[in-house]
């Protein structure tokens, strides 16, 4: 005899993520000092993220055919979560029209990073990267009501 008392299956549906940051958000600067300059432009539906890093590179560690004068353009989606006040994203690195990419330019496979949510006042949101320390403004171009769809 089996008990189902305490199981329920859960529905085939995404979760609702966290009402803070949901939107449209794009980094305000960028620190002139660095030697990679990363310009984060992030989107959070319920609970997914979709990411675009536009970095130009003082030093270029890619070859000539992958990056132009150090310019480049990467992209990653997942799902993310906040735990009190770290925002956690996992996810994998993306072809520009978020189909995984298994090849190619630049990272490949698992995004992963954790971001410490410094302020968020509602329209602007800073994070510090819990990796490297670096901390990001960013503002709030459009807010985004969750609806969540099937999986």
């Amino acid at each position: 005899m089996f008990c189902t008392l305490g199981c329920s299956r859960m529905a085939n549906v995404q979760g609702m993520g966290d009402e803070r940051v949901q939107g449209i958000w794009d980094q305000t600067g960028i620190d002139s000092a660095s030697l990679n300059g990363v310009k984060h432009h992030l989107k959070f539906t319920c609970d997914s993220f979709y990411m675009k890093l536009s970095v130009d590179a003082r030093i270029n560690y890619f070859s000539d055919t992958c990056a132009t004068d150090g310019k480049r353009v990467e992209f990653a989606k997942g799902v993310y979560a906040v735990q009190n006040d770290t925002l956690m994203l996992s996810g994998v690195y993306t072809k520009s029209n978020f189909k995984q990419k298994i090849s190619g330019c630049y990272n490949i496979g698992r995004y992963r990073h954790n971001f410490l949510m410094v302020e968020n006042n509602g329209t602007e949101l800073t994070i510090r990267d819990l990796s490297n320390n670096q901390t990001f403004i960013l503002g709030l171009q459009e807010k985004i009501i969750c609806e969540p769809k099937a999986l």
